[in-house]
């Protein structure tokens, strides 16, 4: 079937996986969404956008502003390969 490595299980192309050469654990990715807008607050509370409120610049922008667009930019395509993940869970589940 497949191998483990490093705490992931490597699936062998015979296999199907929503996400190609790592399969999930069931219920995994389900957390994972779940978890993430949590993670969302946390990057935007103000105590750790505080940190980043100096007169420093990165690509001629304030350092915070650059941390918030990346910051909103990763939680972007976090959502999108979860649901990805999930809708390839799904219709696997679902599936003849």
């Amino acid at each position: 079937c497949g191998e483990e490595t490093g705490g992931r299980r490597r699936v062998s192309a015979d296999e199907e996986s929503p996400v190609k050469g790592v399969r999930a654990e069931p219920g995994r990715t389900r957390e994972a969404a779940l978890i993430l807008p949590f993670v969302g607050l946390a990057l935007f509370s103000p105590p750790l956008i505080g940190l980043f409120a100096s007169d420093a610049r990165v690509f001629g922008g304030p350092l915070i502003v650059v941390y918030i667009f990346v910051a909103w930019a990763a939680l972007i395509v976090g959502a999108r390969a979860l649901s990805r993940r999930l809708a390839a869970e799904e219709a696997q589940d679902s599936g003849p």
